[in-house]
This record gives C-alpha cells, structure tokens and sequence, in this order.
C-alpha cells in the first residue's frame, strides 16, 4: 500500500510548484507551451498521454522546466540516512573526518541549492541552466539533484512526472478560470 500512496503527495507537491513557477513566468510559460505545440504539431507526442521516452526526447525545455521545479521545490525534507562505509574514501565535512558506521544525511532544499553545483543563481528559477552547454550541464545537475533520492533509494516515480504535465496540457486542462480562479501570466 506505501508504493501505490507514497508519490501522492510529492507528485501533488512539484505538479503544484512547477505551475506556479510557470504561471508567474510568463516568458518562460509561454516557451514552454510553444515547445509542446509544436511537438504535438509534428506528431512525436503519443495521445493522449505521452510516454516519458517521448517527452524527453522531443519536450527538452519542458523536461528542465520539471527539473527546476524539482531543483527549487524538493517535496521531502530529507534525504535517507547513510552510513559511511569503510570502503570509500573518507568523508570530510568542514574539515573534521566522520567516523565510519556514523550516519550522514542532508536536507533536499540545502542539497539543490548549492551555488558550487548550481551556480550563483541558485535559488532562482531558471530551466535554461539544464539545457547550457548542448545539455552537459544538465547532466551535472542531474547527478546531483537530490529531490528523489540516490541510486537504489531513488524514487520510482521520478520518470513518470516528466510526462505529467504534457497530458494536462493536451487536454486543455490548464484553464482560465477554475472554481472561480483566474490563472493571470505575471510578466
């Protein structure tokens, strides 16, 4: 039962968090939209629900997009407990070793938010930074997001909200008005 309720609501939480970041953005909101278009357009999208495969193959600013939100907004707070092992090398925090068997962990936020990694702009929303330098530069954020997890403690879910969104959009579903909202693009 935890498998099938366990991404509720951090599904729910970067679903909620990349529209907001959209919807007070209006350039990049429009982008965005223009890229799926024009996908949907040329037909590399499978209706009316595309495989994550074809997403991020063919929905590039799209998938940063997800990727920033999830840089910027980790739904955990934590990331699980490590024991540090005898067989790496030694763990150094601020100059002090920690002892093998001692367990380690970090916050997501702290973690996605390190200027070393993301550079000085850290904590502003900006998706282009995925795609800088033919995309290597994503692939070095990619290793170091820690929104999901790590390695064999990673999230299943991960994959499926890349395609999350494109459906959502296809349907029209990102309307107007909504229980008496107004969505408004803040430019």
């Amino acid at each position: 039962m935890l498998l099938f309720t366990a991404g509720a609501d951090t599904t729910g939480t970067i679903v909620g968090a990349m529209m907001a970041y959209l919807l007070s953005n209006s350039t990049v909101y429009t982008k965005m939209v223009a890229e799926i278009d024009a996908a949907i357009d040329n037909g590399v999208l499978s209706t009316p629900v595309p495989a994550a495969a074809e997403v991020s193959k063919n929905c590039l600013y799209y998938v940063a997009c997800v990727k920033e939100s999830l840089h910027l907004c980790p739904s955990a707070p934590n990331i699980f407990p490590h024991l540090v092992q005898a067989d790496h090398a030694p763990l150094v925090i601020n100059g002090k070793t920690i002892s093998v068997g001692t367990k380690v962990t970090s916050t997501t936020y702290m973690a996605n938010r390190d200027p070393v990694v993301y550079g000085k702009d850290a904590d502003e929303f900006r998706p282009e930074r995925w795609l800088e330098n033919n995309g290597e530069a994503g692939k070095v954020f990619d290793k170091y997001l820690a929104t999901f997890g790590y390695s064999i403690r990673s999230c299943l879910v991960f994959p499926s909200i890349q395609s999350t969104t494109v459906p959502l959009k296809q349907r029209n579903s990102i309307p107007k008005t909504y229980f008496g909202w107004r969505y408004v693009l803040l430019g």
